[in-house]
């Protein structure tokens, strides 16, 4: 894997990285996740040092492009969520024939 397909996958495991806390994660419970992530062939070459120095870099480009968001006071990396990404209820109602006519406007 060259550099730059490197540091695409570097911003793919920091987004699966952020996705497991909804509270956010500092820098170094994102580079502790991100270990798991990175598959073992690239931890015992050369380029986890590629991966290791990017993981900066990822987080303030995704910040950049509106994706994440850091919390100075907090020190914590979280996932921005567009309101179309977000999930559906889980428990929705059929709303009766009765009580329709009672929300129409």
């Amino acid at each position: 894997m060259d550099s730059k397909q490197l540091s695409a996958q570097t911003d793919s495991w920091v987004l699966a990285c952020l996705r497991t806390s909804r509270a956010g994660l500092t820098l170094r419970e994102v580079r502790v996740r991100l270990w798991d992530q990175i598959p073992a062939e690239i931890r015992s070459s050369w380029q986890v040092l590629v991966v290791g120095d990017q993981v900066s870099r990822s987080l303030h480009q995704l910040t950049r492009e509106g994706v994440v968001r850091h919390d100075r006071f907090a020190m914590r990396w979280q996932l921005v969520v567009p309101d179309h990404d977000l999930d559906a209820p889980s428990e929705t109602r059929a709303v009766p024939e009765g009580e329709q006519s009672e929300l129409s406007f």
